[in-house]
């Protein structure tokens, strides 16, 4: 990764390798499903993993009106660039006024 962005200000990537879950209250108080791949954290690990910083934004609405979203990874303590992009984002888009259905 330190390789990949020596030249690179930001990139964009994924948020997830599918739309969000559906909320329910085990999902919300309970452990993580046995059944949830642990591919399904490949897009942010490895910025967790080096203490780099990233912002997921929202970027649409699968068919069943669950959400997609894009992440925004950057070198360190570039939080600041990283609100910037995500401001930028949000402002040429509509995205983040999308609600899924029944909220």
């Amino acid at each position: 990764l330190r390789r990949t962005m020596l030249n690179v200000d930001a990139l964009a990537f994924p948020g997830s390798p599918s739309t969000a879950e559906p909320v329910t209250p085990e999902s919300m108080y309970g452990p993580i499903p046995a059944a949830r791949s642990p591919w399904s954290s490949r897009f942010t690990v490895p910025f967790d993993y080096i203490g780099w910083p990233t912002i997921n934004m929202p970027c649409g609405l699968s068919e069943d009106g669950l959400p997609f979203s894009v992440q925004f990874g950057a070198h360190a303590l570039e939080e600041p660039l990283l609100v910037g992009l995500g401001a930028a984002f949000q402002q040429s888009t509509e995205f983040h006024l999308a609600h899924p259905p029944g909220w």
